[in-house]
């Protein structure tokens, strides 16, 4: 049986590609400078490092975002989510890798270009984890037992820098002439720990690997689902349904409690159907208000609804909990609304909202005021 490693090149902007639901030539800023990037032909000139005023320059219609953890992780939950519809054996990691077994190749092959991701299958984790750094974006390698070391043959070391191995090292593998993985793996272990430590046992291991635990069972993580049961079919008509998806959300926003959701879905449980259909979205920050759920469920509402359906019942499901992030700024307490335009504006134009921050003992008066860009709870 096969094990499957699911990676995501450039993570931070494949999560806002998700959310955008585009094409968009997405960059990823920290710190104002490029972390992750589309690997589009527009943004062919764009590398990690490169300051916003460069992105802007060699690509205008580049759309700019910070770096939001909260919203990456909305978006790995989802990843999660639709490797459980077919298989429930999932190793779960930080993006962006995740281990899963169980599943049919056929189906494994579907989520890839559903997802737009890269999949490797091989007999061990780390094999597998190889195959999908060199697999395509929408596409399966299968990596056979018989042919691992040909493919270590083809194997790059500097690729090896996608798994967070030190630069230096790599230099210096390739320095002693080890240009692929085929030549590495013909070192000892005490070799490659005398010159690396513990990243030369890391590559060790992957280079030789051994029999390893099975993959475990997938727990998912919390949510609130509430669904609405009609006593006989009726019309798929909005008039109809929205109301009832209205009170459904504002039952679900009270059972949150203080906690807010990042992933939105809505169900339609058609007549004669065995499953129900769903359909969701990610949101940009974590929402709990009952009026602006439900404005971002309702779109979702009218895509599940067809004409002549029947349908038995409306559920809505809140995922991706979290808790509320502390503000510690006055202006924000006093005056709620601003933190949300703030917000906007800083998500859509990254570094544009700055504020004065007097310097005391300045030594020269130029350096008494300097202006800084306002980061928000949750956008940075």
């Amino acid at each position: 049986m096969y094990v499957y490693c699911l990676y995501v090149s450039e993570y931070p902007a494949w999560a806002y590609g998700r959310v955008l639901s585009s094409r968009a030539p997405v960059v990823v800023l920290s710190g104002g400078r490029v972390i992750a990037r589309r690997r589009i032909q527009q943004l062919r000139g764009i590398a990690p490092g490169d300051r916003a005023n460069r992105v802007q320059r060699l690509c205008p219609e580049a759309v700019l975002r910070i770096r939001d953890i909260q919203l990456e992780q909305a978006c790995w939950d989802d990843v999660l989510r639709e490797i459980n519809t077919i298989t429930p054996f999932i190793e779960v990691h930080d993006p962006p890798f995740v281990y899963f077994a169980g599943a049919d190749f056929a189906d494994v092959r579907s989520l890839s270009a559903r997802l737009s991701v890269q999949i490797g299958a091989g007999e061990y984790r780390s094999s597998a984890q190889l195959a999908a750094l060199r697999s395509a974006e929408g596409h399966v390698l299968q990596l056979r037992p018989r042919r691992w070391k040909a493919f270590l043959r083809r194997f790059e070391v500097d690729r090896l820098a996608e798994l967070d191995f030190p630069e230096d090292m790599l230099e210096q593998l390739q320095l002693f002439g080890y240009s692929t993985l085929d030549g590495v793996r013909k070192l000892n272990e005490r070799q490659i720990q005398a010159q690396f430590g513990n990243d030369g046992n890391r590559l060790y291991r992957m280079l030789h690997p051994k029999k390893e635990a099975r993959i475990p069972l997938y727990r998912p993580s919390s949510s609130v689902e509430i669904w609405h049961e009609f006593d006989d079919t009726v019309a798929a008509e909005p008039g109809v349904l929205e109301p009832i998806l209205m009170d459904l959300v504002d039952r679900a926003s009270r059972r949150l409690g203080v906690y807010r959701c990042q992933r939105i879905r809505v169900g339609i449980q058609h007549a004669r159907a065995a499953e129900p259909r769903w359909e969701g979205r990610i949101l940009s920050a974590p929402r709990s208000v009952p009026g602006t759920l439900y404005s971002l469920a309702a779109p979702l509402l009218g895509q599940l609804l067809g004409l002549g359906m029947e349908v038995e019942g409306i559920g809505i499901r809140l995922e991706s909990l979290r808790p509320p992030s502390a503000e510690q700024a006055a202006l924000f307490n006093e005056r709620p609304a601003v933190l949300g335009a703030v917000r906007n504006v800083h998500r859509r134009y990254p570094g544009l909202i700055r504020r004065a921050v007097l310097q005391a003992d300045a030594l020269f008066e130029e350096d008494e005021v300097t202006l800084e860009t306002v980061v928000t709870g949750g956008s940075e």
